[in-house]
Order: structure tokens, then sequence, then C-alpha cells
């Protein structure tokens, strides 16, 4: 089990739940996070995000993970953006929050953004 999965199934079993919102790490209840097990967590962080991603991904049903993943191509090779700027458009999209229309025009086909 790597570090990132070892401390969410920690965080389970002390009946903290975690996921991810807007990139950011979100821990319930919070009058159960202590400064220590923040302390545990702040270096871990990048991967913990990424495996509760990964995680969510895998419960989407096949429609939603194949326009997840076209958002993520399009955003990457036509728009430019790095592999966690495209995923973190894809989730907001999933999710159903506004993509400010600026931004959708630089993720159009063929408006690559270099």
């Amino acid at each position: 089990m790597n570090t990132a999965a070892a401390l969410l199934a920690e965080l389970d079993g002390l009946g903290i739940s975690a996921r991810v919102k807007n990139g950011n790490l979100r821990l319930r209840p919070k009058g159960k996070v202590t400064p220590e097990i923040m302390a545990r967590l702040r270096p871990h962080k990048v991967e913990i995000v990424r495996a509760l991603r990964l995680k969510r991904l895998a419960a989407l049903n096949d429609d939603q993970r194949d326009a997840w993943q076209e958002r993520v191509a399009i955003c990457t090779i036509d728009g430019g953006l790095s592999e966690e700027e495209a995923e973190s458009i894809a989730w907001a999209e999933i999710d159903g929050q506004p993509v400010s229309e600026s931004r959708k025009r630089q993720l159009e086909p063929g408006s690559r953004q270099r």
C-alpha cells in the first residue's frame, strides 16, 4: 500500500472523510482533524489528491469517463494546458461548475494556446 492509500485508510478509520473540491483537499468533520493529522498529510497532499481523483474516476460511468478523458485531451492538446490544469477543468465540468467563456474559447479545437 502506498503512502497516500495508507493515509486515506487511516483517515477512514478515524471517521474522517476526504474529498477534493476545486483542487483542494477537504476533510470532514473538521473537529476530528488535529494539527498532528494535518502535519502528516501536508507533505503528501499531491499524492492524496491524485489518489482521490483516480478513485473517483474509476467510479464514473462509461459516458462520464469518456467525457472526462475527452476534455482532458482537448485541454492539453488544443489548449496547451498542463495535465493538472486539464484535469481540474474536466472535473469542474463533470461537477457542473461553470467554466468562463474566455477559457472555453481557448479550449475549443483549433485554438491552440502555446
